[in-house]
């Protein structure tokens, strides 16, 4: 998703170093507010900037180092398909588990899912895989 979305590889080597790992890069732009501007140029149109900087989201999560915050596929349809809502607090939580450095943790997400009741994701749910 990332790589399509930002017109990138995942690692390269010939860009400046702290664009050189791709979702450190977005990390880093998602910190700083500027999510979208990790989008390809080409795709960057301002009425699908929710979508683009969904998918960024997403993508981050799923490549997170910690498996216990990866969501399985079909968690990611669920967010794609406007079922299930990122919690308003990822970006705290991504930043939690990288600060942690443990490459599993238990946790839970919350997801609102179309604001009728809560559900909460724990490491049973997550994918075991990328």
């Amino acid at each position: 998703m990332l790589e399509v979305v930002c017109g990138r590889r995942l690692i390269d080597r010939r860009a400046e170093e702290n664009e050189e790992v791709l979702v450190d890069w977005i990390l880093e732009l998602w910190e700083h507010g500027n999510i979208f501007d990790a989008a390809e140029e080409s795709t960057r149109q301002e009425q699908n900037r929710g979508e683009i900087e969904l998918v960024l989201k997403l993508g981050v999560l799923c490549a997170h180092q910690s498996e216990s915050i990866r969501p399985d596929m079909s968690v990611v349809m669920r967010i794609l398909n406007g079922v299930v809502q990122l919690p308003d607090n990822l970006l705290d939580v991504v930043r939690d588990e990288i600060l942690k450095g443990r490459p599993e943790t238990s946790m839970e997400i919350l997801y609102d899912v179309n604001s009728i009741a809560t559900l909460t994701f724990t490491n049973s749910f997550i994918s075991h895989g990328r």
